[in-house]
């Protein structure tokens, strides 16, 4: 699948439109999902949609029909993810067809989705997690500092907080056991980690 957010040309959704600076690109597998954006009747008011697009069968398939915009779409296999700007998050399996609302918090902040995880950043340092097999909600981290998007793996998730006066440190959160660790502990800038299936 590969994840796009479309360029601003009023919502070409028969085609796959090329990214500009507005929006990023993320290939997983077969499918394509985009937020393009549609005019709202005669207004010049944008609303973005979310679609996806089959790269086997060429079919483009919208997903959400809603007078909010929907945005920042990602994908893991059959479920992809997305933020409303009203702050609701939304998950969406495509074996199913079934799209589930698993957050209504305004303050809620850019999902990211691997494996059966989905992962974002709260308001006040909180990270949260959601579970796509239990279907339950945890948050992990609840630090009183600024802290960047965090990023996961199958196993783990990753982010970096602002301690104090600019110095941000690095923490890693283990799925299977539970445990946070910090992993940075200096006077250096340590920011914006990754993390692949064991790093």
């Amino acid at each position: 699948m590969l994840v796009a957010n479309s360029d601003y040309d009023g919502g070409n959704v028969g085609s796959i439109d090329s990214t500009t600076s507005h929006g990023t690109d993320f290939i997983n597998s077969s499918k394509v999902t985009f937020d393009p954006d549609l005019d709202n009747s005669s207004t010049v008011t944008q609303n973005q949609e979310i679609f996806s697009h089959d790269l086997d069968s060429g079919k483009t398939t919208q997903i959400t029909h809603s007078s909010i915009s929907d945005r920042y779409p990602q994908v893991y296999d059959d479920n992809a993810v997305w933020r409303s700007d009203n702050g609701d998050i939304f998950t969406h399996n495509f074996d199913s067809d079934v799209t589930q609302k698993i957050t209504t918090n305004a303050m809620d902040e850019r999902p990211n989705i691997f494996g059966n995880h989905i992962v974002w950043r709260g308001d006040e340092g909180k990270i949260f997690t959601y579970d796509l097999d239990s279907n339950i909600t945890q948050q992990i981290a609840a630090q009183s500092a600024e802290i960047d998007l965090p990023n996961l793996s199958e196993e783990h998730l990753v982010w970096s907080a602002n301690i104090s006066g600019g110095d941000r440190e690095v923490f890693v959160y283990d799925f299977h056991s539970g445990a946070t660790t910090q992993i940075t502990n200096n006077k250096s800038y340590d920011g914006k980690p990754d993390v692949s299936k064991d790093y």
